[in-house]
């Protein structure tokens, strides 16, 4: 999982990741709470992603991350009403990059996602 919130380009906001690179439907996202990615602002729990896929990336050693973020858009809005998300896991290295921003982050490993709901 990103150790801090990573920006995946849905809209200003950032993003807390986890994946299980054997799973291939195993993505899940969150908004971090007041300790990083160690908690979360959403809830009841950590969000399975939507059309999550998971699967060994063109780079070497590197995994592919997809999914969909549904927004909240107006009625007679032009923007599509979701995002689709592409992020780069390099496990080996400790990161997660999302291509589309250019924003990277740090990663760890933890045993579940029983992320605590914290707001302060």
């Amino acid at each position: 999982m990103t150790a801090e919130a990573i920006n995946i380009g849905v809209g200003s906001g950032r993003f807390c990741i986890a994946t299980d690179p054997a799973d291939p439907h195993g993505a899940w996202w969150w908004e971090p709470g007041p300790k990083a990615c160690a908690s979360r602002s959403t809830g009841p729990a950590v969000f399975h992603a939507e059309n999550a896929a998971v699967s060994p990336s063109t780079h070497a050693g590197a995994t592919d991350i997809r999914f969909r973020v549904q927004l909240h858009t107006a009625r007679n809005s032009l923007q599509p009403p979701f995002v689709d998300v592409w992020l780069v896991l390099d496990a080996d290295a400790g990161h997660l990059r999302a291509p589309a921003t250019g924003a990277q982050v740090a990663t760890m490993r933890r045993k579940d996602l029983d992320v605590p709901e914290s707001w302060r």
